[in-house]
Order: C-alpha cells, then sequence, then structure tokens
C-alpha cells in the first residue's frame, strides 16, 4: 500500500490490529468516495462538452473532460482492490511497510554491499 501519509502511519501503528484495520478501510472508504465524485464529475462534464468542439482541431471537447475518467476509473479499482486486500487480510496492516523514509534508501536496498576493500593489489 503506498497511500500513506506519515500522520496516519504514526496513528495506524499505535492502534491495536483490529483498529489498525478499521482505520485504513476509514482512509481508503473516504478515497473511493473523493474518487467516485471525481469520475461522476467527469462523466458529466464529459457529456455536456461532447457538442462543443476545440477552435483548433475541431475534436470534442468531450475528449478533453474523459481525461478525469481515464484516470478515475482505474484509481478506484485499484483502491477498491487494496480495501479487498486489507479487509481479508491479504495485506496485514499492523506489520505492513506503507512507505520507505528515502527514494535513496529504496535504490540502495536493491543494490548488493560491496566487499570491503583489504588494500590488496588486483
Amino acid at each position: 500500500m503506498s497511500t500513506a501519509i506519515s500522520g496516519s502511519i504514526l496513528l495506524v501503528k499505535r492502534l491495536p490490529p483490529t483498529g489498525a484495520k478499521l482505520a485504513v478501510l476509514a482512509g481508503q472508504g473516504l478515497m473511493l468516495l473523493a474518487t467516485a465524485l471525481l469520475i461522476s464529475g467527469s462523466w458529466t462534464q464529459t457529456l455536456i462538452n461532447l457538442p462543443a468542439t476545440m477552435p483548433a482541431t475541431g475534436l470534442s471537447m468531450g475528449f478533453f473532460y474523459g481525461a478525469g475518467l481515464a484516470f478515475g476509473i482505474p484509481t478506484f479499482l485499484i483502491i477498491l482492490w487494496d480495501a479487498f486486500c486489507v479487509a481479508t487480510g491479504r495485506i496485514d496492516v499492523a506489520t505492513a511497510e506503507f512507505v520507505r523514509d528515502s527514494e535513496d534508501q529504496v535504490s540502495l536496498d536493491d543494490h548488493p554491499v560491496p566487499p570491503a576493500i583489504t588494500g590488496a593489489k588486483i
């Protein structure tokens, strides 16, 4: 899960496992609501602007507002899948690592540690 904010991580880590699961599910529920509003608004604007054309290209303005749908629908499905995984226990919020402290640390984790230099000439 990569949707954590540092303040919520501190809260979730201090809660008992059931409370942590409920807190994460409540947060994901709010994100689903916000994303549903984005999809609804984008759909409405797309329908309103279908007859209007862009002056330079002649394309429908509905294509422009359809970008909200192209973002909103996959986002909704990703958040829904994460919520399902939390609810069914596939993601254990008590032990999950929500975010890394630093991108530098992540890049360092992917590389093996070089052997110590002994001073011997090659």
